[in-house]
């Protein structure tokens, strides 16, 4: 009889334990989702931003080429050394 009641409240805890887990398992799946959202969105705004660092000083390297005031090989090496900081 007492081994039958053990079985019943054992019974009991599973059940509850499994409530408990699903509960925290969502939680955590919202949680995740969530912080792989706003990593995505901070990449794409930081690649935006270095996209137009790379197009603003290609520009200028240009006018400044059209203009004779830089020589083209240091302008290359100095794009170049900004493309490798940015990782592009």
């Amino acid at each position: 009889m007492l081994s039958i009641l053990y079985i019943i409240v054992l019974v009991m805890v599973l059940n509850r334990f499994k409530r408990k887990n699903e509960e925290n398992v969502e939680a955590n799946q919202k949680c995740q989702y969530a912080s792989q959202a706003a990593a995505q969105w901070l990449g794409l705004r930081l690649q935006f931003i270095g996209v137009a660092m790379v197009t603003g000083i290609g520009l200028i390297a240009v006018l400044q080429h059209q203009f004779d005031a830089a020589d083209p090989g240091i302008l290359g090496k100095k794009l170049g050394n900004i493309c490798i900081k940015l990782q592009f």
